[in-house]
């Protein structure tokens, strides 16, 4: 199974490129965003969006959880045959 990443994550790998990159106004110039979203984003004041995702080598997928799993403790819900 793919391993999952959530938003804080993807800010995380941001922060590390723009680092790698030498300055967010850096990264930002080289994928065409404006300094002031990247910090934005960075300052969680943007959510991520998909395109900005794909900047970062990423793509959302929305997936759903049993919540019987959720809820127990044991392991995953029971399916009826």
């Amino acid at each position: 199974m793919m391993e999952g990443f959530d938003a804080q994550d993807l800010i995380d790998i941001l922060r590390v490129r723009c680092q790698e990159r030498g300055s967010q106004k850096g990264w930002a110039k080289d994928h065409g965003l404006s300094p002031a979203y990247v910090n934005d984003v960075l300052q969680g004041r943007r959510e991520i969006s998909d395109n900005f995702a794909a900047l970062l080598g990423f793509e959302r997928r929305v997936i759903f959880f049993d919540v019987q799993d959720v809820a127990r403790e044991d392991g995953p819900a029971q399916r009826a045959a």
